[in-house]
C-alpha cells in the first residue's frame, strides 16, 4: 500500500499452507500408478499369450509330423523373440531413471502401439502414422511413455470398430516437438470439455479410474510442456485430437516426482 505521494507505508502477505494438497496429489498419482500398471499387466499378459500358444501349437506338430521341421522350429524362434521384445519394452517402461537423457518420441510412440496391437486387431482399427524420426527430446522416457500410452489408451477405446487412429509427430521450431493423437470417437460434449483434465472425472464406465489425462497433463506441464485438445461431436465428423507440446531441451523439477 502507498500514501498519495507514492511512497510505499504498508506490505500485506498472504501464506497458504498447501502440504496437504501436495499430500493428497501425491496420494492420487500413486493410486494412478498401480491401475496404469494393472492395465499394462493385463495387456502384456494377453499379448504374450498369442505368441506361446503359437509356439505350443508348432511344438505339438513339431513333434507328431515327421520328417523337417525346421521350418516349424523357425516359426516358434520368432513368436519367442515377440515375446522377448514384450518383455523388455515392459522392463523399460518401468524402469526408473534418475536422469532425463535424449528419448526419440518416434521410438515410444512404436512402443506404445506395439503394446497395444493385439486390442487394434481386436476392434479392426488401424493407425495411421506421420513420424519425424528426428524428433528427439531429453527427458525422463517413463514420463514420456505413461503421458503418450495413457492418449492412445483413450484413443483406442473411444474409437468405433474398423476406426482408424492417426498418431503425428513432427519437430517445430523454435525447438519444440508436436505430438497429435486423433481418433473418430463420438466427440467430446462442449459441456464437459472444460473438466476433461480434472482428477476423477471419466465418460467412461466401470473401466479407467479417471486420473489418466489428469496424470498425462501433469506429467508433460512438469517436461515442461503443454497439452491440449480439439474435438467434434458432429455426427457426419466426429472424433477427437489431443496434442503435446514439449521443447526439444526438455524441463525437469526438483520435486518431479519417479516416473510412474
Amino acid at each position: 500500500l502507498r500514501s498519495p505521494d507514492g511512497n510505499p507505508e504498508r506490505l500485506i502477505g498472504i501464506c497458504l499452507d498447501v502440504t496437504g494438497r501436495k499430500a493428497n496429489e501425491e496420494g492420487l498419482l500413486r493410486t494412478e500408478k498401480l491401475a496404469a500398471a494393472g492395465r499394462l499387466a493385463a495387456t502384456v499378459a494377453h499379448e504374450i499369450n498369442n505368441p506361446l500358444e503359437a509356439v505350443m501349437n508348432l511344438v505339438f506338430l513339431a513333434r507328431n509330423t515327421d520328417g523337417d521341421n525346421r521350418h516349424l522350429l523357425d516359426m516358434a524362434d520368432r513368436e519367442l523373440s515377440r515375446v522377448s521384445a514384450i518383455a523388455k519394452q515392459t522392463l523399460g517402461f518401468y524402469r526408473d531413471t534418475s536422469s532425463p537423457s535424449d528419448v526419440s518420441v518416434s521410438e515410444v510412440v512404436d512402443t506404445v502401439l506395439e503394446t497395444y496391437t493385439g486390442k487394434l486387431q481386436a476392434r479392426g482399427i488401424t493407425v495411421e502414422r506421420s513420424v519425424d524420426k528426428d524428433a528427439v527430446v531429453h527427458v525422463r522416457r517413463g514420463d514420456l511413455h505413461q503421458a503418450i500410452a495413457n492418449l492412445i489408451s483413450n484413443a483406442i477405446d473411444a474409437s468405433p470398430v474398423r476406426g482408424q487412429l492417426e498418431v503425428r509427430v513432427h519437430r517445430v521450431e523454435p525447438g519444440m516437438v508436436t505430438i497429435q493423437i486423433a481418433d473418430e470417437g463420438a466427440g467430446i460434449p462442449a459441456e464437459l470439455a472444460g473438466r476433461i483434465f480434472e482428477p476423477f472425472f471419466t465418460t467412461k464406465k466401470d473401466v479407467c479410474t479417471g486420473l489418466g489425462l489428469w496424470v498425462s497433463k501433469r506429467l508433460i506441464e512438469q517436461l515442461g510442456g503443454t497439452i491440449s485438445f480439439d474435438s467434434d461431436t458432429n455426427p457426419h465428423s466426429p472424433g477427437t485430437c489431443f496434442q503435446i507440446q514439449i521443447p526439444v531441451a526438455g524441463k525437469q523439477t526438483a520435486d518431479h516426482p519417479a516416473a510412474l
